[in-house]
């Protein structure tokens, strides 16, 4: 009980310091504010022994507020990468035409990809349900690169059951993924690839859920269980990669 109201207290902080941030203010009491409900939210979280200090949102704040110029340095670096790339990546999947994940009018929607460093070819499996309809969307595919575009090898829709559906909704639990960090903090560039995102409309929500998971070599994980999960209602099994 006390950790929830920790939890929520450091919410409010943000929240506050997140509505003095907006107001129209002069610089000076702006700044004054920032800084000074910055030094309490801080001086909360150091006291805390058990606090996530892996929260991406926390480590990019705590860095800012202390001038963490390496961590930033670091960041700045990852962030030129990732824009340098973007391009590349697009190209990989440019045959594909999949539709946002909150355009299959679907209550509840997630996507696979799947990409191995041995394998001549990719995944990508959107499973959704949609009223009393849940179905799995299945490509198998060559990525493409700057120079040529992707090339689908198989690509299909199945049907699922209510059984199938119910299976499927147990392994989301039991891998929490709901619960999940972004990233694990384990870094790769030779090996498996998993990426993972969700989607559902709000049970108890202002607004629909969205999520999105990214794991590096996912061997001996539930989150990997459940991508093999997906594989099996698909029907197909292969992955390219017998280390589960």
């Amino acid at each position: 009980m006390l950790k929830k109201k920790i939890r929520a207290g450091t919410l409010i902080i943000l929240a506050v310091f997140m509505t003095f941030s907006c107001k129209e203010a002069s610089k000076k009491s702006k700044s004054a504010t920032k800084e000074e409900l910055l030094k309490k939210y801080f001086t909360l979280l150091d006291s805390l022994p058990e606090h996530d200090t892996l929260n991406s949102d926390y480590s990019h704040i705590r860095a800012y507020y202390r001038n963490d110029t390496a961590f930033l340095k670091e960041r700045n670096n990852q962030i030129e990468f990732l824009v340098e790339n973007k391009n590349k990546w697009a190209y990989s999947e440019s045959c594909l035409s999949l539709s946002p994940l909150n355009k299959l009018k679907a209550s509840e929607a997630y996507r696979f990809h799947f990409e191995g460093n041995n394998c001549p070819y990719d995944l990508s499996i959107t499973i959704y349900k949609s009223d009393d309809k849940m179905k799995i969307h299945f490509f198998r595919y060559v990525a493409g690169n700057e120079n040529s575009r992707c090339r689908i090898v198989k690509n299909f829709t199945k049907d699922l059951l209510d059984k199938d559906w119910a299976e499927f909704k147990k392994a989301i639990k039991y891998a929490d993924f709901w619960g999940m960090k972004e990233d694990n903090g384990v870094p790769g560039v030779h090996g498996r690839y998993l990426r993972v995102k969700g989607f559902r409309l709000p049970t108890g929500y202002p607004e629909p859920l969205y999520k999105s998971i990214y794991r590096f070599s996912p061997h001996d994980t539930a989150l990997n269980d459940l991508f093999y999960k997906v594989l099996e209602l698909s029907g197909n099994e292969d992955a390219c990669d017998q280390n589960r």
